[in-house]
């Protein structure tokens, strides 16, 4: 009788925390970090100069204003880094930063000749793995300096992507 009971409580109490843990562990966000905790990424670029890979990146920094509810403007900065490897380069940027990037928001891709000539094969492998990057994005190859076109375009409170 006394076994009876005690494995009846056991059946309810194994119950009562299967449904606790459910919702837990199938909803699969209780790791992640909300979108104002990252920095918004919207275009990168590359490019060769004295044999290291310079990596730049737009930030979107959403600046709410007085009379939204949440709406925003956008206002548009770049960051640089440089390795030898795009991955020290992309080391390098992620120690320059405070926030981790969302590269969700990615619409352009901007590549040197020089770069695409020797890195482009390798650039593309990465970003077809890495399910981070949205698929669609405009990819450019230029002869121009990106960091010019960076400065340029965001001088007139415009984005490159």
């Amino acid at each position: 009788m006394k076994n009876n009971i005690l494995s009846k409580y056991f059946k309810y109490l194994l119950v009562i925390v299967a449904v606790l843990l459910f919702p837990l562990i199938a909803s699969g966000c209780w790791d992640s970090k909300d979108i104002n905790e990252k920095l918004i990424v919207t275009a990168i670029g590359f490019d060769i100069k004295e044999d290291e890979i310079i990596y730049y990146t737009e930030l979107a920094e959403i600046i709410k204003t007085q009379g939204d509810m949440g709406a925003g403007r956008a206002k548009f900065t770049s960051i640089k880094a440089h390795g030898k490897t795009l991955a020290e380069a992309g080391k390098n940027l992620d120690e320059k930063l405070n926030r981790p990037l969302y590269f969700s928001g990615v619409r352009a891709v901007i590549f040197t000749e020089n770069f695409a000539n020797q890195y482009l094969v390798e650039y593309l492998y990465r970003f077809r793995a890495d399910e981070n990057y949205r698929k669609k994005i405009q990819t450019v190859i230029t002869t121009d300096d990106p960091e010019t076109m960076f400065t340029t375009i965001q001088e007139k409170e415009a984005s490159v992507g």
